[in-house]
């Protein structure tokens, strides 16, 4: 399997390798995984973290429905990330290996003939049994303790295999997502939509954990490992700190 070079992405892969062999009962993960309290999703927590504890505003109302085409943002939409709505391309969001397909398609969430969207196909195949998450991502700054909401459009396109998307969250101690103080043993997770055909709006909510200090935010496509590929679209993501 061939990965991408930058220095944490082995220990991100040996964590995907993992959780996905804990999702398929391989056992090759035998850390203790807890469950934090988030809202609209999951977070597991390695042995030894501590989490950044209830989000306040617990039954605060999903985030709003933003669509990115432009420079012009509405209000209420302001996002952390670059190239939210992917206008003309993907730049500032590379797949996590070389086996994660990034590209541009002109299939937009709002039906916008200016706009686009983002393509993931999930090609790690391999004979292992259980579930591979992975995606693109993009690294930005995080604060300790904080609350967080996550928003996106999710497609996934009528095809052979059958996998589940959404997004994912990597959190890390250093200021630049390097894993080489620890980070990836805490995540967030959204919950994993399978309807196809449709553009389906996927969010969540998070505390950054104690001790934090910058996030990937993920967009990712998950299938079983034994399935050549799985596609899916995403657009118009929001970040916003609470």
């Amino acid at each position: 399997m061939a990965c991408a070079t930058r220095p944490h992405v082995f220990v991100r892969a040996a964590f995907l390798l993992s959780l996905a062999a804990c999702l398929g009962a391989c056992g090759l993960d035998e850390r203790e995984l807890v469950t934090t309290q988030v809202s609209g999703g999951s977070a597991s927590v390695g042995g030894g973290a501590s989490s950044g504890g209830r989000a306040p505003g617990w039954d605060a109302p999903a985030p709003p429905d933003c669509a990115y085409v432009g420079s012009v943002v509405e209000d209420g939409c302001e996002t952390l990330v670059s190239n939210p709505g992917f206008d003309k391309g993907v730049s500032g969001w590379p797949g996590e290996s070389l086996s994660m397909q990034v590209a541009w398609s002109d299939k937009d969430a709002a039906e916008s003939a200016n706009s686009g969207a983002l393509s993931v196909d999930n090609t790690l195949f391999g004979d292992a049994a259980g579930e591979v998450i992975s995606g693109a991502l993009q690294c930005i700054g995080a604060t300790s303790g904080a609350v967080y909401d996550i928003a996106a459009k999710v497609f996934i396109p009528e095809q052979t295999a059958n996998g589940r998307a959404g997004l994912s969250v990597f959190f890390y101690k250093k200021g630049d997502c390097n894993a080489s103080l620890g980070g990836t043993d805490m995540s967030f997770t959204t919950d994993l939509i399978l309807d196809t055909k449709v553009w389906t709006p996927v969010s969540g909510r998070f505390v950054v954990p104690n001790g934090f200090n910058s996030m990937e935010v993920r967009l990712v496509s998950g299938k079983d490992f034994k399935l050549r590929s799985f596609k899916v679209l995403f657009d118009n993501v929001l970040v916003q700190r609470k």
